[in-house]
């Protein structure tokens, strides 16, 4: 199964009606700042890795492409804040990452905005051969004769024109402030930026700062502003203040927090892997770790691959802290430190292990019911904190090659957290 959130309209609208990632009021607020804006600015939406910024700004993109009106103000969202917005915006979306193949940010931005312009006026233009006659015409009355537009044959050309004139702002100047009707003004999403090469990702900063100065254009973008920093000084040099550059660059910063990952999985993933213990440890490990929305994806996508491993009532039947608790918790670490990954299964570090078990509540309960259903001497008037390092010692410091039966255990323990055992769907 495929637990990535679909970006469709219905799933981006459904996500809005309900609200259930607890959004609506932040996307209420931004809007309530854009309608007050009277000038050209960049507005910076910060937000970690996978926290669902792309959810977001297509959302506001959804709100201005459909008109949508039947939201309601008792989830977040107020209808008069919406329709302003409408009235006074035209939003365009860009996915700097799927672009910066691309060698010029300038002629890339131009080309989406005059790409998208007649699908804005609800017109059905060819958009890779011909230009309309009146379209041409429009473009040449707008560009003050820097434009040669009996040489422009396409979109294409007409990009290519307006980068290769001497006077590039003024032309791109002219052709914004006719293309935008007058009672209107431009938002364009950058989204993914983080995610370019520096050269592109530098290249598209310093475009819109100097080029993009027109009143009538509000720039988003969205981003990890701490990757971005370390992109800015891999351009730059290790010693440059990449966090200050962007610092200059913007005008406002809007921060977008982790969903709760509990909220996340229950509500919107509807997560179901077979046993209680395990999902519980699960929601306590994403917690802990303050996983973002992308790393619960991957994270539920690795635990479901090993569904028949759950659903098996005699594997690990020697300790179930191996199975319902071991195996969860080194799956985590594969996404959240490799490091701590190695050093728990070399026998060197259960430190990380306990820190967890004395703040999650959840997962000391699971510990306690497995020592409750334990029958071993191992479980006798043990805490939770020692029944586990007395069995982290068994399996990864002190066991006997002679004792087959742990040995064994340990063995596929290992194979089951690389992946390759009988118990992954993938072999």
């Amino acid at each position: 199964m495929n637990y990535d959130l679909e970006l469709t309209k219905e799933k981006l609208f459904e996500l809005m009606k309900t609200n259930k990632l607890k959004r609506n009021t932040k996307i209420n607020n931004l809007l309530k700042i854009i309608n007050l804006l009277k000038k050209n600015t960049i507005l910076s939406i910060d937000g970690n890795w996978g926290c669902g910024k792309t959810v977001f700004v297509k959302q506001i993109e959804l709100i201005n492409k459909e008109k949508l009106k039947d939201l309601g103000n008792n989830i977040g969202l107020e209808k008069n804040v919406i329709d302003e917005f409408n009235s006074k915006y035209i939003v365009y979306y860009y996915n700097a990452w799927e672009n910066d193949n691309h060698e010029d940010p300038l002629k890339s931005i131009i080309f989406k905005i005059v790409n998208d312009f007649p699908k804005e006026q609800n017109q059905i233009f060819d958009e890779t051969v011909q230009l309309p006659l009146d379209f041409k015409k429009f473009i040449k009355s707008i560009s003050c004769d820097l434009i040669n537009i009996d040489k422009v044959k396409s979109y294409k050309d007409l990009v290519e024109s307006i980068y290769t004139v001497e006077e590039q702002k003024k032309a791109l100047n002219n052709l914004l402030n006719n293309i935008i009707p007058n009672d209107k003004k431009i938002v364009m999403i950058i989204d993914e930026l983080d995610r370019c090469n520096p050269n592109f990702a530098v290249k598209l900063i310093e475009t819109i700062k100097h080029f993009f100065n027109n009143n009538n254009l509000i720039f988003i973008l969205a981003s990890n502003n701490e990757q971005l920093a370390c992109t800015i000084s891999k351009f730059y040099g290790e010693k440059f203040d990449g966090y200050g550059y962007l610092n200059k660059i913007y005008d406002l910063i809007f921060t977008l927090e982790n969903i709760d990952p509990n909220t996340y999985i229950d509500d919107i993933l509807s997560v179901y892997l077979g046993d209680t213990w395990s999902v519980s440890v699960i929601k306590s490990l994403c917690e802990y770790y303050n996983f973002s929305m992308r790393e619960i994806n991957r994270y539920i996508y690795i635990m479901d691959l090993l569904s028949d491993y759950y659903n098996s009532f005699d594997s690990f039947s020697e300790n179930s802290l191996l199975k319902y608790v071991f195996v969860p918790y080194c799956l985590a670490l594969k996404i959240r430190s490799v490091k701590i990954f190695n050093e728990f299964i070399s026998g060197r570090n259960i430190d990380d292990f306990i820190s967890i078990i004395k703040k999650e509540k959840d997962l000391t309960d699971v510990i306690d019911d497995i020592i409750s259903k334990d029958k071993s001497n191992l479980s006798q008037r043990k805490t939770p904190i020692e029944y586990v390092e007395d069995i982290y010692n068994i399996y990864f410091n002190n066991y006997s090659s002679k004792n087959r039966l742990t040995h064994k255990t340990k063995a596929m323990f290992l194979d089951v957290i690389s992946m390759i055992s009988n118990f992954s769907s993938i072999c």
